[in-house]
């Protein structure tokens, strides 16, 4: 058991996701290793990044709209179309660097890949959702 998405093909164990959002605060600062109180409200990031402002530019420092997903529930719950957009955009930002999955050839960092792998395709799902003026759904 694990999570998924309404859209798309991206999955993660709940461990999984919990390791991919840190690995993306890792990414915004490395001073970080957990995700801490700051970025754990998602009411609080989702009344800042409101549709107005979302929709106007991506900001980032105290506004990094990543927030919305590192501060989300990792069970239930949904992102809004706009909120997929915005998120879609900074997380390919963030894991483009990272390695790429390969199943012939393994490597070293292999979490480091599938969760790129995965992030791609939850993007993928993001753009799909957010085209539909669907909201994402967390299953």
């Amino acid at each position: 058991m694990g999570l998924a998405f309404s859209h798309g093909e991206a999955s993660w164990s709940y461990g999984g996701f919990s390791d991919f959002r840190n690995r993306l605060v890792k990414q915004i600062n490395p001073e970080l290793h957990v995700i801490d109180e700051k970025i754990s409200h998602y009411d609080t990031w989702l009344a800042l990044w409101n549709d107005t402002l979302a929709s106007a530019s991506v900001c980032y420092g105290d506004y990094d709209p990543i927030y919305l997903l590192l501060g989300h529930s990792d069970c239930d719950g949904i992102l809004q179309p706009w909120a997929c957009r915005v998120l879609a955009a900074r997380i390919r930002e963030l894991v483009k660097d990272w390695d790429d999955w390969d199943k012939e050839n393994p490597k070293d960092n292999i979490d480091e890949a599938y969760d790129k792998m995965m992030a791609l395709k939850l993007c993928d799902g993001m753009d799909m959702a957010a085209s539909s003026e669907e909201n994402l759904k967390f299953i």
